[in-house]
């Protein structure tokens, strides 16, 4: 396993944004860099992000300038200098986890864009927050048989999601029916109850559907008609899942106190990884985006390695489904 770095960053009360690059390996060093927040680029960073056209053709243009305005707001100074000490985070290749506090949560810091390269496109990226439960669960483990659900489309009306809930049943099953003791396909509408069941239940899961976002409440699931899934409806998890992907609009989106959130409470309770979205998602074909990934999972690769991989990937091959997927949780995770 690479080593990896930890990148704290917290805004203070007084405005202040502190950011210590712990940078573990064979020569473990600290940087730590504290300079003025700037709230005005903060605001604009927040207004782009979620005004983006989202069309084909001018989304990649519109992320490379939210990335710069991103790049800007971490990297340089109150004169627009580059910050000298925190420049190695572009140069280094092994995996980053991100730990935030504050405002910033919502800002993709993976598409930070310098010289024509995005930061999550160079090294494995992964966030964790201040709640995150980082010690492993004994309740899962690779030396017993797993168990996946996908629930494809449980509010009944994108056949894009249920299309692509049923491929990934149909990739798993055959590619990797005998590293599962229990491969499950949902396509139904859905209770709090029967969802909280499912999370105590299976070690993988797969979400496709749509998301919902309150301020109050952060970034949801929908699970039928008015029936949504946020993080108040979370029950505790004796038995968290190992992985979790929400292909599902804002699902990682944080509310607007910064501290309601489903990804929060989920990795809280547990939950190893996610792969999450604080974006609005067009309803459109990810069948070969996520057979990608699991495809690269199913290697025994590390987590991160492999979502940059198939990022990267994607990024070659003119489309933006990569944009709109973070990681959360541990990168050095594998299934196998």
């Amino acid at each position: 396993m690479s080593f990896q770095d930890v990148l704290d960053i917290t805004i203070d009360a007084s405005s202040q944004i502190r950011m210590k690059l712990f940078q573990l390996g064979h020569q473990s060093r600290v940087l730590d860099h504290t300079s003025p927040f700037n709230n005005k680029l903060y605001q604009e960073i927040v207004k782009s992000l979620y005004s983006m056209s989202y069309k084909r053709v001018s989304f990649i243009n519109e992320a490379k300038k939210l990335g710069e305005q991103i790049y800007n707001l971490f990297f340089t100074d109150p004169k627009g200098e580059p910050i000298e000490i925190l420049e190695s985070i572009h140069s280094r290749t092994n995996p980053l986890i991100l730990l935030f506090k504050g405002p910033v949560e919502n800002v993709p810091f993976e598409l930070a864009f310098k010289d024509d390269q995005f930061l999550g496109l160079i090294r494995p990226i992964s966030r964790i927050f201040s709640q995150t439960r980082v010690s492993p669960s004994e309740a899962h483990n690779n030396d017993r048989p797993k168990s996946m659900v996908v629930l494809a489309d449980p509010s009944q009306n994108s056949l894009d999601s249920y299309e692509e809930g049923l491929a990934v049943y149909k990739f798993i099953k055959e590619k990797a029916k005998s590293q599962w003791d229990r491969i499950d396909f949902l396509s139904k509408e859905l209770g709090v109850i029967e969802m909280n069941d499912i999370l105590e239940t299976y070690d993988w899961i797969h979400y496709a559907g749509h998301g919902e976002y309150q301020d109050e409440s952060g970034g949801g699931l929908v699970l039928g008609k008015g029936v949504n899934f946020y993080e108040s409806d979370l029950s505790n998890l004796g038995s968290p899942p190992d992985f979790i992907f929400l292909n599902a609009c804002h699902s990682s989106r944080i509310g607007m106190d910064h501290q309601n959130s489903l990804i929060k409470k989920l990795l809280a309770l547990g939950v190893k990884n996610l792969v999450a979205s604080n974006w609005l998602i067009l309803d459109e074909d990810f069948k070969g985006f996520v057979e990608s990934f699991y495809e690269e999972m199913l290697l025994g690769k590390d987590i991160g390695e492999c979502f940059r991989e198939i990022k990267g990937k994607n990024y070659s091959q003119n489309d933006y489904k990569w944009i709109y997927f973070s990681l959360y949780g541990d990168p050095s995770y594998q299934v196998i």
